[in-house]
């Protein structure tokens, strides 16, 4: 019953938390001009660490930024 009543309750929380990125957004068009480029946290060797696959840093669209490329200048 868990894994029913969680699938048929994590659309409609995932929803919500798409509706509070968007709400950032429109909070804040400011962002609409800046470029980030999101970092594991650590320098190694004089260079930066990427962090991880762009699902983990589309919150960061969502909110109107724009996400630097790793290899971007």
């Amino acid at each position: 019953n868990f894994i029913v009543n969680l699938l048929i309750l994590l659309p409609a929380r995932i929803a919500d938390i798409d509706a509070q990125f968007a709400a950032v957004k429109e909070a804040n068009p400011q962002f609409a001009d800046k470029t980030v480029l999101l970092l594991e946290g650590t320098l190694f060797r004089d260079s930066v660490q990427v962090q991880g696959p762009d699902w983990r840093h589309e919150f960061l669209t969502q909110i109107g930024l724009t996400v630097m490329a790793p290899d971007q200048d």
